[in-house]
């Protein structure tokens, strides 16, 4: 399992949850993997809500981390 983790710059700063909500954009990810090694889905941490001039959206405000899964055959040196 790799941690992908994030310390926003200020505090108005936050990221966004699997699905962004109503405004925003969600996390993508391109790996570079050895061959036969694959990355699952990312697994957030519960969001906090935040809503702006009625828009609701699931964020992480402050540090955070989001894991994701890795598989390495088991011939792997």
């Amino acid at each position: 399992t790799v941690a992908l983790h994030f310390m926003p710059k200020t505090p108005e700063w936050h990221g966004y949850w699997k699905n962004p909500g109503d405004a925003g954009a969600g996390m993508a990810l391109k790996w570079k993997l050895p061959a036969d090694w694959q990355a699952g889905e990312p697994l957030y941490p519960v969001p906090e809500r935040l809503e702006i001039s009625g828009l609701m959206n699931p964020v992480f405000e402050g540090e955070h981390a989001v894991l994701v899964p890795i598989t390495v055959p088991r011939d792997a040196a």
